[in-house]
């Protein structure tokens, strides 16, 4: 009988000569080359199955400009700073200008959200069910139904907003496969949103008052009393101008239009990112494995398939 030396790729690359050699990239890339071919196929099956589930989305937006307080600065220059210096160190209620980066704080706040979904009862919106029977409705336990924090975090998962600091604007974007519902929503999120501040300086302004009209009633000169009372007066015609006025924390300068044609999503680009995403992973793993020499534990477990063999000849 005489023994048949069978040659296979990875005999040839993990002979003793060639690991004698050290760490050699041709001989890499060639170990790394099932890994990459492997990965790349998962990576395009998982760029089919993305590209497929993505559903046309529709996106209403609208451009807002922040007032910076402008339109609430009824009272002077002078009666500005004779508040500042009466409630120096007993401010009951600080007035702050409304800016861009304030509004956008409070959109994208779980406290806010939270309150949107509780008002508008979004949550049959967010996570629509199909119909049911009242039995099943009745046996269905009240832990598989969806808070209204979670609610929340899917409105904030739709919602964008973006600042733009050379213009000076706001811009308030949200997303859903509805028309009508991103539609509603751009303008809800702008009814709220000027609805929470006015309160909130209606709110001040009145604290403010009640604090200036005690304070002017127990002040011993009667000049300051007066014009402790200017101020309080201030403060209560502030609080009238953001009840009535229109235009109070922001000018609409692009308003929502109702889409007419859904956003999709470039099919081939997700296909092909996918794609070359597992292909770098499986380089990058064929690479590693290779220079750690980890292939030797499977020259242990695999002698036969990494190994030449040894066939015997009649």
């Amino acid at each position: 009988m005489n023994p048949a030396h069978n040659d296979t790729p990875f005999s040839r690359i993990y002979s003793a000569e060639a690991s004698a050699e050290g760490w050699d990239m041709r001989r890499a890339l060639l170990f790394a080359l099932p890994f990459v071919l492997i990965l790349g196929v998962i990576g395009y099956v998982r760029g089919v199955s993305l590209a497929n589930a993505e559903q046309p989305v529709y996106s209403v937006k609208a451009v807002i400009m922040p007032l910076e307080g402008r339109s609430v600065s009824l009272i002077a220059t002078m009666e500005k700073n004779m508040l500042s210096e009466i409630l120096k160190s007993n401010d009951p209620a600080r007035l702050e200008s409304v800016s861009g980066r304030r509004i956008r704080n409070v959109l994208l706040s779980d406290n806010f959200n939270i309150k949107m979904v509780e008002k508008y009862n979004l949550l049959p919106v967010l996570f629509p069910q199909p119909p049911r029977s009242l039995q099943t409705a009745e046996k269905q336990p009240v832990s598989a139904q969806p808070s209204v924090w979670t609610g929340a975090r899917k409105l904030l998962s739709q919602l964008t907003v973006e600042p733009n600091a050379e213009l000076q604007t706001l811009k308030i974007e949200y997303a859903d496969a509805d028309p009508t519902v991103a539609y509603t929503m751009v303008q809800r999120y702008l009814r709220e949103i000027d609805r929470h501040f006015r309160e909130d300086l209606i709110r001040k302004s009145q604290q403010n008052e009640n604090y200036l009209n005690a304070l002017s009633e127990s002040a011993q000169d009667k000049d300051w009393a007066s014009r402790i009372r200017q101020v309080a007066q201030g403060q209560s015609e502030r609080a009238m101008y953001a009840q009535l006025a229109d235009a109070f924390l922001f000018e609409v300068v692009d308003a929502p239009i109702f889409p007419e044609a859904p956003f999709v999503s470039d099919r081939y680009q997700i296909i092909k990112q996918e794609t070359l995403n597992y292909l770098l992973i499986g380089l990058l793993i064929g690479l590693l494995l290779d220079f750690l020499h980890v292939q030797k534990l499977f020259v242990r477990i695999f002698p036969s398939f990494f190994s030449p063999r040894n066939v015997s000849s009649n």
